[in-house]
């Protein structure tokens, strides 16, 4: 949090996490709790080192912590999430677009299960990034925009 400016932004400075941790799932509140709308701290920092500006929709969000927040690419719908393991993608959702998609996916290791990954370690029992996931999440997007995605 302390590397992108994007992911202290929060007027509470406060955050919530999934499950009451704080980790990869995380909420950065505007007050107190989670109502009204919030930004996933990871998720914006990815859009704004991207670069990429309103080819995605702007990321605010609103509901409990454990729902999912997707960056969702406004042309084709495709998504992006953080996730423990990594960044996890949702395809696009017209037919012509799968084939790129699928390729840009092969040529950056995506898994099976539609997760880009991110190298980590186990310190103290715990897996934490040995890769910057918003460095990883950030480029991966431009790839996708650049594509025509």
């Amino acid at each position: 949090f302390v590397k992108y400016p994007a992911m202290r932004e929060g007027e509470s400075g406060r955050y919530a996490g999934w499950d009451g941790k704080l980790g990869y799932l995380v909420c950065m509140l505007r007050g107190e709790r989670v109502s009204g709308y919030y930004r996933d701290p990871y998720l914006l920092a990815i859009h704004r080192l991207s670069d990429v500006g309103d080819a995605v929709g702007d990321p605010w969000f609103t509901g409990y912590e454990d729902n999912p927040r997707w960056l969702e690419l406004k042309q084709s719908g495709t998504g992006l999430r953080s996730v423990d393991g990594g960044i996890a993608l949702r395809a696009p959702k017209a037919d012509s677009a799968k084939d790129i998609f699928s390729k840009i996916c092969n040529a950056h290791g995506v898994t099976a299960d539609m997760l880009l990954p991110v190298q980590q370690a186990e310190i103290e029992g715990v897996l934490v990034d040995k890769q910057d996931r918003v460095v990883l999440g950030a480029e991966f997007l431009k790839k996708l925009i650049k594509e025509g995605l």
